[in-house]
């Protein structure tokens, strides 16, 4: 008998657990879509693209041991052949 009434218990309170959680939920999902489209929104202005002929710049930051006088000269030879291969710039950072 015991038995019985309890699972009767557990029963309603999971269905009413579940009802609760189901109405809960919609408000916060309805927040939640109003903040996602705002980033949409903001992600949308921000990555607007640069003008076509306006190249894009890749930075390359990489640590060496020794400081060398020509890196100059290879940042400029690499750039040139980036960019006639797919249109963007080399920017190199050696940080010792």
């Amino acid at each position: 008998m015991k038995k019985k009434a309890l699972s009767k218990m557990a029963a309603v309170i999971l269905a009413v657990s579940t009802v609760l959680c189901a109405c809960g939920n919609e408000s916060r999902g309805q927040a939640e879509a109003e903040k996602e489209e705002q980033a949409d929104q903001t992600v949308a202005e921000e990555s607007k693209e640069p003008a076509a002929d306006e190249p894009y710049t890749i930075v390359y930051a990489f640590d060496v041991w020794v400081q060398q006088a020509d890196w100059d000269l290879v940042e400029e030879n690499l750039s040139n052949i980036v960019e006639e291969k797919i249109g963007a710039k080399v920017e190199l950072l050696p940080r010792c």
